[in-house]
């Protein structure tokens, strides 16, 4: 550029020369359009909460859908669904104990007819629905002093009576 094209640009003098002013220019409107993105994605709802859903089988061939929440932040709603189809007789779900803690989970509905667990898990026994389906479902909201970062954890359910089987693996990502 000649520097009559540098005559238009203001600068201090002796603070800063126009290569400088351009410099600073670029990176302002770099600054601006970025900030736009994040503005246009929030706006979309793909920065905030959202759920996924996993399916899976028990080992006599029952169909579970677990819907979880994918991305959640603390103080955030937080929903644990799972759906068993196909079920012929008792139904026992475990999951780990932390990860109740870490979710906020509190409420369960329906109610269990049996709760019991150790120091790593949670096992709800549900007696055999009269539909032959039965959704579970685990809400809470999550702590305000949450642990940031992925939580991995695995769904597990057992019906007719079997021991609980590996349904789902799951991850939850807890943001600021």
């Amino acid at each position: 550029m000649s520097s009559d094209d540098d005559a238009h640009i203001p600068v201090l003098r002796g603070v800063a020369g126009p290569a400088q002013a351009r410099r600073s220019r670029n990176w302002r409107r770099l600054g601006i359009v970025l900030f736009l993105v994040v503005i246009v994605l929030a706006c979309l709802g793909w920065l905030g909460p959202r759920d996924a859903t996993a399916r899976g089988a028990t080992p006599d061939g029952s169909d579970v859908t677990v819907t979880y929440p994918l991305l959640t932040r603390s103080g955030a709603d937080a929903a644990l669904e799972i759906s068993i189809e196909d079920v012929t007789g008792p139904v026992t779900v475990q999951l780990p104990r932390d990860v109740l803690e870490t979710l906020g989970l509190e409420v369960v509905t329906p109610r269990p007819a049996a709760e019991t667990g150790d120091k790593t898990a949670v096992r709800l026994t549900f007696a055999r629905p009269p539909a032959g389906e039965l959704t579970v479902y685990l809400h809470g909201r999550m702590p305000t002093r949450s642990t940031l970062g992925p939580v991995r954890y695995a769904v597990k359910v057992g019906t007719g009576g079997e021991p609980p089987a590996e349904v789902a693996s799951v991850r939850t990502v807890v943001l600021p």
